[in-house]
């Protein structure tokens, strides 16, 4: 199978593989191989998120996705650039990129965040986790282990959020006019 479009503001997504066969019990068990590449997708122009809320940024994702037997696994990475995470903030000043994995048991709804690296511009954290849906409810327990991350790249971030740093003031000499 192979599934492309074209996404809002010049985004493109391709889904390219194998499905089957069709498990007949169950669809969502059906047998899946595939490679998802999604460029340049606007997250504000999709629909996804409350437009009011002011998020933003533009996203780039490359991903192997499979399952068998009820389990699925994804491996890939995500690159979020001029990332807008609150309302009243700026675009981040570096992008964010996510290389993850992840196992997902379909039939108890529930997965694993496995051992992941956040970056930064070149501030690097890692991550592993859970999480599972139940109804309309999602949980997510996500362990974040974020040591000697450079400043400087975090700074360039901290709009997203709505943190604005303001610029320390230059010392400058004073004259002195003798009395």
């Amino acid at each position: 199978m192979l599934v492309t479009a074209d996404l809002p503001n010049g985004g493109k997504f391709k889904l390219d593989g194998t499905a089957g066969p069709v498990d007949e019990a169950d669809t969502a068990l059906t047998p899946l191989n595939a490679k998802l590449n999604v460029t340049g997708l606007d997250l504000a122009s999709t629909g996804f998120l409350d437009a009011s809320a002011g998020l933003g940024g533009i996203a780039d994702l490359e991903a192997n996705l499979s399952s068998k037997g009820g389990e699925g696994q994804t491996k890939g990475n995500v690159k979020l650039s001029k990332a807008l995470l609150v309302a009243g903030g700026s675009p981040a000043g570096v992008p964010v990129t996510v290389n993850f994995a992840t196992k997902y048991n379909l039939r108890k709804n529930a997965g694993v965040l496995e051992p992941s690296t956040l970056n930064i511009g070149t501030a690097a954290a890692h991550l592993n986790g859970t999480y599972e849906s139940a109804g309309e409810a999602t949980v997510v327990n996500i362990k974040l282990d974020a040591k000697d991350m450079p400043a400087k790249d975090l700074e360039a971030f901290l709009p997203a959020l709505g943190i604005h740093l303001r610029k320390a003031p230059r010392w400058r000499p004073v004259r002195s006019t003798p009395i």
